[in-house]
C-alpha cells in the first residue's frame, strides 16, 4: 500500500511537497471505497478472532503511515528543518487532519470528491507547517496565550 514512500528517493528535503504527496496518496487510499469497505469490516467483524483482525489491520495500514511519517519528520527535526516535541504525535495529528473530517461520511455512504480532499490536505499542509517551523527568524512570531514553553 505504502511500498513507495519506504524508497528514500520518495522523500525530500522539500517538505511540503513530500507531505502533500503521503498526504494525497493516503487519503485516496483510507477514503477510496475499496479503502471505507475494509475499515467498516474491520470495525464490525463480530466473532472471536475480531480484537486479532483489528490488531493486524491496524499494524499494517495506520500504524505503518504514522510510522513512515514519522520516521521522515524526525530526518527534518535533525537537519534543523523543524521543530517538534513529538514526531509520532504530530504524524499522527497531520493525518488526522487530512482524513478526519471525512471517515464518517465515507462510512455513511457519501462520496468524499477530490476536491473536498485537497482542500483539506492543503489547509492542513498550512496548519502543521506554520505550527512546527523552526524558531530561526521568528523572534517576533507571537507565543501561545494558552501553553507555557515546554508544558506539553
Amino acid at each position: 500500500m505504502f511500498g513507495h514512500f519506504e524508497e528514500e528517493t520518495h522523500w525530500s528535503d522539500d517538505i511540503e511537497n513530500s507531505l502533500f504527496n503521503f498526504g494525497q496518496t493516503l487519503q485516496r487510499i483510507a477514503l477510496s471505497p475499496d479503502g471505507t469497505a475494509i475499515y467498516r469490516l474491520v470495525i464490525t467483524e463480530n466473532n472471536l478472532d475480531q480484537g486479532e483482525i483489528q490488531k493486524i489491520f491496524y499494524r499494517y495500514g495506520p500504524q505503518t503511515a504514522i510510522d513512515m511519517l514519522k520516521n521522515y519528520l524526525q530526518k527534518q527535526i535533525d537537519a534543523g528543518r523543524l521543530e517538534l516535541e513529538n514526531p509520532q504525535l504530530a504524524a499522527t495529528q497531520f493525518l488526522e487532519m487530512i482524513k478526519g473530517p471525512f471517515v464518517l461520511r465515507a462510512l455513511f455512504g457519501e462520496t468524499i470528491t477530490v476536491d473536498e480532499m485537497d482542500a483539506a490536505l492543503n489547509q492542513a499542509l498550512r496548519i502543521f507547517l506554520q505550527g512546527c517551523k523552526t524558531s530561526q527568524g521568528q523572534e517576533n512570531q507571537p507565543k501561545s496565550l494558552f501553553f507555557k514553553e515546554n508544558s506539553i
